[in-house]
C-alpha cells in the first residue's frame, strides 16, 4: 500500500487526511480541431490535384488502349484489304482471259456464268470493283461488236445479247448501251431510210427494240415522222400502202403526237375526197367513200365524226330531199337509206351527231309519205347543229380540230411532231418581227417565209430544211 493508505481511513500517517481520494481527471479535447485556413486550402488543393492526375492517368491509359486497338484493327484491316485486292486483281485477270476470244453477238452467254460468280464476290467487297469490271473489261468487247455491225437493222444478235446479260448489267450501264451505242445507230439508220423505195417496212427493225428501250426511242421518232411526212406529200388516199406503213405506229407514238401527225398529213386529203364524193341514189360509185372510211380505225373518232357531219351529211340529206320531191318509190328510198346506214360502223352509229343525221333523214322520209306536198316546204329544216361527237363528252376527249392552219400553227405542229420547243423569245424582235425558238434555232417569219439566224445574218429557209436541221441536232 502506497503512502500507508488503508481503505476507509483518511490520508496521512495517522489517517487524519481526507478519506475520499481525489481522482485526477483528464481534460477533454475540443470536438473540432483548430486548423489554420491556409493549411486547409493547401490540403484541399493537393487532394484535387491528386484526383485530377489520377483521372488523367486513367484517361491516358484508355487512350493508349484505344490507339493500340486501332493499330491492331488497322493492321488487320490492311491485311484484309491486301487479301481482298489480291482477290479482285485475280478476278480481273481471269475475266480478261475469259473475254479475250469472246464473240458477244455469236455466243452471247459464253462467259455469263463466270461473270455471275465474279459479281457475287465483287459486290460483297465493294460495288465499285464490279463497276470497274463491267466498264473496263466487259463493255469494250461488246461496244466493239456492236460498232462493227454493218447495220443496226441486224437487231436480233444485239437484242439477244442484252436480254442475256440484262440481269448482270447495272442500270447506268444498260442506259449507256441503249442510248449511245444502239440509239445513235438507229437514228443514223433512220436518216438514211427512204420510205418510198425501201422494201422493208421500218417497224420491222424498230419495234423489236420497244421492250428494251421504250421511251428512250422517242428522240429518234422525230426524224422518222419527218421522213413519213415528206413521203406523204404526194400521197393519194386510194393508195393503201400509206396505211400499212402507219398502222404499226398508232400505239407507239404518243397520242397527241399521233393525232397531230394525222391532222397534218392525212386528214386534209381525206377531206378532199369526201368533198369530191358524188351522192347518186341511182348509180352510186363508192370508191371515194371506201378510201375515206378505210381510215376510220386510224383516226380519232372526233375527227371522223366532224368530217362526216360537216361534209358528208349536208349533201347526203340534200340529195335525199331532192329525191323525195320527185315522188320516188319509197321502198327504194328506204333500201337506199338502210344501205348507207349499214356502211357506218357500230362505233360511228353510236355517236350522237351521226344518230341525229340519220334521224333527220328518217323524219324527211316519214314526212314525205304522210304529207307528200309538205316536203316542198321542208328544206329549211335540213340544217342541223353539230353536237359533241361522243355520247359522254369530256374535256379530255375534245380534240382541237382545224384543217386550215395559220403559218404559225403549221410551224407549231411541226415542232410538236419533232418533239422540240417552239416558243417566242420575250422582248426579242428583228425588223419588228417576233423572234421564236424552234429547237436550237432562232427564227422569225414574214409572209409565210421563215428566216433562220445564222451567225449574225438572217437567211430564208424552207420549213422542210429547217426541220432537217433540227433533226440533225437532236
Amino acid at each position: 500500500m502506497k503512502m500507508g493508505y488503508k481503505l476507509g481511513d483518511g490520508l496521512g500517517k495517522h489517517g487524519q487526511g481526507i478519506k475520499t481520494p481525489i481522482i485526477p481527471g483528464q481534460k477533454s479535447k475540443l470536438s473540432t480541431p483548430i486548423v489554420e485556413p491556409e493549411v486547409e486550402k493547401k490540403d484541399d488543393s493537393l487532394k484535387r490535384s491528386l484526383h485530377a492526375k489520377k483521372k488523367k492517368i486513367h484517361s491516358l491509359k484508355l487512350r493508349e488502349q484505344r490507339l493500340m486497338d486501332r493499330i491492331k484493327s488497322k493492321k488487320e484491316s490492311g491485311e484484309l484489304l491486301k487479301k481482298n485486292l489480291a482477290r479482285v486483281l485475280n478476278i480481273y485477270h481471269n475475266a480478261s482471259v475469259c473475254v479475250k476470244s469472246w464473240k458477244p453477238l455469236e455466243n452471247p452467254d459464253a462467259p455469263f456464268g463466270s461473270f455471275k460468280e465474279y459479281r457475287t464476290v465483287l459486290l460483297s467487297l465493294d460495288i465499285k470493283y464490279y463497276d470497274i469490271l463491267m466498264w473496263d473489261i466487259w463493255l469494250p468487247i461488246v461496244e466493239s461488236a456492236i460498232s462493227d455491225l454493218p447495220s443496226i437493222r441486224t437487231f436480233d444478235p444485239v437484242i439477244n445479247l442484252l436480254e442475256t446479260w440484262k440481269a448482270l448489267l447495272q442500270d447506268w450501264l444498260l442506259e449507256y448501251i441503249l442510248n449511245q451505242l444502239v440509239g445513235t445507230r438507229l437514228k443514223d439508220e433512220i436518216i438514211r431510210w427512204d420510205p418510198l423505195n425501201d422494201p422493208v417496212p421500218i417497224h420491222f427493225w424498230i419495234h423489236p427494240w420497244l421492250p428494251l428501250m421504250a421511251d428512250k426511242l422517242e428522240p429518234i421518232f422525230a426524224p422518222l415522222r419527218q421522213k413519213l411526212a415528206a413521203a406523204l406529200v404526194q400521197w393519194h388516199p386510194k393508195d393503201r400502202s400509206a396505211k400499212m406503213i402507219l398502222k404499226p405506229w398508232k400505239y407507239v407514238f404518243l397520242e397527241d403526237i399521233w393525232s397531230t401527225f394525222l391532222l397534218n398529213n392525212i386528214v386534209p386529203k381525206l377531206e378532199v375526197i369526201l368533198q369530191s364524193l358524188v351522192i347518186n341514189p341511182h348509180q352510186q360509185i363508192l370508191d371515194l367513200w371506201n378510201w375515206f372510211i378505210d381510215w376510220e380505225d386510224m383516226l380519232p373518232i372526233e375527227i371522223t365524226v366532224d368530217l362526216l357531219v360537216r361534209i358528208f351529211f349536208p349533201k347526203w340529206l340534200h340529195i335525199l330531199y331532192e329525191w323525195l320531191r320527185c315522188s320516188p318509190n319509197y321502198d327504194e328510198v328506204s333500201r337506199w337509206y338502210l344501205g348507207w346506214k349499214t356502211m357506218f360502223s357500230d362505233n360511228l352509229r353510236n355517236q350522237i351527231a351521226i344518230q341525229k343525221a340519220f334521224k333527220k333523214a328518217l323524219e324527211m322520209m316519214n314526212h314525205a309519205v304522210t304529207d307528200p306536198g309538205g316536203i316542198l316546204t321542208y328544206q329549211h329544216n335540213l340544217d342541223f347543229d353539230q353536237p359533241n361527237a361522243t355520247n359522254v363528252p369530256t374535256p379530255v376527249q375534245t380534240l382541237e380540230y382545224k384543217l386550215y392552219l395559220t403559218f404559225e400553227e403549221l410551224i407549231d405542229l411541226k415542232a410538236t411532231e419533232l418533239a422540240v420547243p417552239f416558243t417566242q423569245f420575250p422582248n426579242s424582235s428583228y425588223d419588228n418581227k417576233s423572234v421564236y425558238k424552234f429547237g436550237k434555232f432562232s427564227i422569225y417569219f414574214e409572209n409565210d417565209v421563215i428566216y433562220c439566224k445564222n451567225n449574225d445574218s438572217w437567211n430564208p429557209i424552207s420549213l422542210e430544211d429547217l426541220c432537217n436541221r433540227v433533226i440533225n441536232c437532236i
